[in-house]
């Protein structure tokens, strides 16, 4: 079924199936993009799934659409989730119809996530848990 509903996609006009792109060429096809889709499906493994796509949309303050991953939620209004396919329609049709709400918005708060941004987060968390590593290797060793 699945099979059927991507060979009627692929047959609209607006819709182009170009196959694998490598990861330089991808922002010329993104620069095309209207609307940015996040479908997931609601499941226990999605419940904390956080797809790192995420801040690459965010960055560009195209609208961006999402269902089935509640992590995304809180980032409500500067996108749209959706709860069913009904309400995934109308969040599409309406961003193609005003699609700079809130682009500002979407595009500073992706500036604060850059992937330089996650290493020093990571760098600090690492240089606290090793000071603290050794805080508590000396302490015990003055316990004796």
């Amino acid at each position: 079924q699945h099979k059927n509903n991507l060979e009627r996609l692929a047959k609209l006009n607006n819709v182009h199936a170009v196959g694998y792109i490598t990861q330089k060429d991808a922002p010329a096809y993104v620069a095309y993009f209207d609307v940015f889709l996040i479908p997931y499906r609601n499941s226990l493994y999605n419940t904390s799934s956080f797809p790192l796509k995420f801040w690459e949309f965010m960055a560009t303050g195209k609208p961006i659409i999402v269902s089935g991953l509640p992590e995304l939620h809180k980032y409500q209004p500067l996108i749209n989730y959706a709860y069913n396919a009904g309400q995934f329609i109308e969040y599409i049709q309406s961003a193609l119809k005003d699609p700079h709400v809130y682009e500002d918005k979407r595009i500073a708060l992706a500036k604060q996530h850059t992937l330089e941004k996650r290493y020093q987060k990571i760098l600090e968390l690492v240089s606290t848990l090793f000071l603290l590593n050794i805080f508590i290797f000396l302490s015990l060793e003055h316990v004796h």
